[in-house]
Order: C-alpha cells, then structure tokens, then sequence
C-alpha cells in the first residue's frame, strides 16, 4: 500500500495526484503572471487532488479503469469538471472564468490516465513475476526520481533569486519538467545513454528549450535576470540528472543488479 516502487499503490497514487494537480494549476498561475498567490491556492489544489483520487480509487473497478488507459482518462476528465463546477460556484479560481476548463480536463485526464496505466502496467510486472517471493520492478520502480531531480533542479537554478514565493513555484515546475524528462529518457535507446556526446546533447537540447518555454511563467517576479537563464538552467540540469540516472539504472539492469 505504501510502497512507492509500486506504481499503483495507494502511495503512489497520492503522488501522482498531487503533482498532476499542483503542478497544473500553479503552472497556470504563473502563465497568467498573477504572482502566484501560492498559500491559498496550493492548499484548495490538495483538495481537489483528494477528492478526484477518493472517487476515482473507491469506483477504480466499477468504471473499468483497471482495463483500458482511456477509461482512466475519460473519468479523470468527468471528474475534473465537476470539480471545477464545484469551484466556480464557490468563487474560487475567479469565478465565472471558464478559461480553467482545459486546464481542469488536461489535468483530470493525465491523473486518471497515469493511475489506469500504472495499474495495468503493474500488473503486467507482477504476472510476468508470478513465480518470485518479491516482485522487482526494475527501472520502472525508479519513477519518482526525475520528478524529485526535477524540483531540486529548478530549486538550485532559481535559488539566487532569495523569494520563496519563486522557489516555491520553480519547485513544482521543475517537478512537472521532471516528468517530460523522464518519458522522453524512457523511450531513448539505451545504447546512445552510453555515448557521451549523444548523452550530452539528448539532455541538453530539449532540457534547455523546455526550460526556456518554462521562463514564460515567471514573467510576474521581479528576478536579478531574465527568468530564462534561471529556467533554461533548471531545464538543463533536469535532463543532465535524468538521464544520467538512467545511465546508471540502464547498467546496472545489463549487469543483473538491479
């Protein structure tokens, strides 16, 4: 229930919520250069993450999310929307502004589209390891990492800056970052992760144009640089750690260590 090398456990799913939703409405946020009023938003954002995975987990067989990835996705989107119903008539995200709409449906899909996925995924694992005491999921069970590399990373690029307010918002930027970074490092061939060159310029090139499209949403603060040094850094050192990890994981799977 706990294990968080389970992608599916109840652990994980708290995780998976909590970062989808965070992570898409401050980015928003930020998008929209409102300074990030972060202490009232982050707690109404848990909320909303809690309530979409207590329906979604309680009615997770009843709506067949244990057997297709876009079941997952279509309930998580419903959800979303009556979530957002919930809140426009209470006055929170400037009531009456439907432009959250696609941002509550995008976040309700991937949340209950990863939970479907991981699910199925896991199982498959644990079939395919039915005749072990322990099942290992190998790499797979590494998922969170980029996602922590990715809020450290944008922490460190955007420590300078001394506000907590930004710090706050790069770390969950960087968490979101952190999660492009690790399925585009999953769906590279591991053969180029051993070449120096192509591991340098695999990390390099879409960590630094990521992380300057991610400078758009600090255009709000009053930062010492241009928030694209900062953002194009956090980029950058996301994918360098990201992939440098699976480097390392990819090694120790050839070897038989991990």
């Amino acid at each position: 229930m706990f294990n968080l090398k389970q992608r599916s456990s109840m652990a994980s799913s708290v995780v998976i919520a909590v970062t989808g939703w965070v992570g898409m409405v401050v980015m928003f946020h930020l998008l929209l250069q409102q300074r990030l009023p972060v202490f009232p938003v982050i707690p109404i954002t848990l909320v909303l993450a809690f309530l979409q995975l207590l329906f979604l987990k309680l009615f997770f067989f009843k709506l067949s999310l244990n057997k297709k990835v876009s079941n997952g996705a279509i309930w998580g989107a419903i959800t979303s929307l009556a979530l957002l119903l919930i809140c426009l008539q209470n006055g929170m995200f400037a009531a009456g502004h439907w432009v959250w709409m696609p941002v509550f449906i995008a976040t309700g899909i991937a949340v209950g589209g990863y939970l479907s996925y991981f699910y199925i995924d896991d199982q498959r694992i644990q079939f395919a390891q039915s005749f072990r005491s322990h099942v290992n999921y190998g790499r797979d069970g590494r998922w969170l990492l980029p996602v922590l590399y990715g809020g450290g990373a944008y922490m460190l690029a955007f420590l300078p800056a001394l506000s907590l307010p930004v710090i706050i918002s790069a770390i969950v930027t960087g968490s979101m970052v952190g999660i492009i970074a690790a399925g585009y490092s999953h769906y590279t061939n591991d053969r180029w992760k051993f070449n120096a060159l192509a591991l340098t310029v695999l990390a390099a090139v879409p960590g630094i144009g990521i992380g300057l499209l991610t400078g758009l949403l600090f255009g709000g603060f009053e930062l010492p640089l241009s928030p694209f040094v900062f953002s194009g850094a956090g980029g950058l050192l996301t994918f360098a750690f990201t992939f440098i990890k699976g480097r390392q994981l990819a090694r120790k799977e050839m070897e038989g260590g991990l």
